[in-house]
């Protein structure tokens, strides 16, 4: 377990830097396409200098937080017997970042790599994953984790060969936030299908002033149209009903959460109807009164 390797920190949801980087790739190969037509070549410089900008910009954000944050050092003695027992130390500055949660975990890891004729297929199997406890040491300027580790006395030795390998290892994930400026709730439903799409929003509740708050919980309370629509779910369009939360973070990608729910009708009650046409009918007599 000698080799060691500082993966963090990830900026934002590692899918929108993928897109970025994809953009890029796109813009580049769109600009040699249109190389020889002079019609088509300023579309292609187009596409070529916003791939630029959206990967210059991702590149420039991850420099500066781990310019920010700095390299990470984990301590552990090495090499190790079968049966070992231990603490591994973990150090990070985290300047200005808030640690949010530690995940830690043993693992062994089997390869083998399989010939047939000149391909060569790599096959990974984990044979052994534990969950660890970490605990931190609390100091001003950076994190301190130590994480105590028990090597098992009957598992398997390290061991690499050309076509086979046993790799032991310590993984520790760290994960860093920021306190949001405000969650919102919102109760929707949305038409989606093969024609036009349509989306309403029924009612929304906002929590602000939550920066201080050290669990934050949200009750929330919507009520339901009695007209509807119902949910539905056809070949050629759905209708769903949604709970979606924004939390809006401080110079950050917001956090968003959608969790759908069914509306199906309720047993008929004819007072609720007859109270609904009512007020439809003062409504309509209330704009028939204001067109005169």
């Amino acid at each position: 377990m000698s080799e060691r390797f500082d993966e963090g920190p990830v900026l934002g949801a590692p899918g929108l830097q993928s897109l970025m980087v994809f953009l890029f790739v796109i813009g580049t190969i769109a600009l040699f396409g249109t190389m020889r037509d002079p019609v088509a070549r300023p579309f292609g410089l187009i596409a070529f200098g916003v791939g630029l900008v959206l990967v210059t910009i991702a590149g420039l954000r991850v420099w500066r937080l781990r310019r920010a944050l700095g390299k990470a050092d984990l301590r552990l003695e090495d090499p190790v017997p079968l049966g070992f027992s231990g603490t591994a130390t973990y150090f990070r500055p985290l300047r200005g970042a808030e640690l949010r949660s530690i995940e830690a975990r043993l693992q062994c890891e089997e390869k083998i790599v399989k010939v047939s004729g000149k391909n060569r297929r790599a096959v990974r199997k984990t044979v052994y994953d534990e969950v660890l406890t970490a605990s931190v040491v609390p100091t001003m300027e950076r994190i301190e984790v130590r994480i105590p580790i028990k090597i098992p006395a009957a598992g398997p030795p390290t061991m690499d060969l050309t076509d086979a390998s046993t790799t032991w290892r310590v993984q520790l994930r760290l994960s860093s936030g920021k306190e949001p400026r405000k969650i919102e709730v919102i109760c929707r439903w949305r038409l989606d299908g093969k024609g036009k799409k349509r989306e309403e929003i029924i009612d929304r509740q906002v929590e602000e002033n939550i920066a201080s708050r050290s669990q934050i919980t949200i009750p929330f309370d919507f009520e339901i149209p009695l007209r509807g629509p119902l949910s539905y779910d056809g070949k050629l369009f759905s209708i769903i009903w949604e709970i979606f939360v924004n939390v809006d973070l401080p110079r950050a990608f917001d956090e968003e959460e959608t969790k759908t729910f069914t509306v199906r009708p309720r047993p008929y009650d004819p007072k609720e109807f007859d109270e609904l046409d009512e007020d439809e009918d003062h409504e309509d007599a209330d704009e028939n009164g204001e067109e005169k």
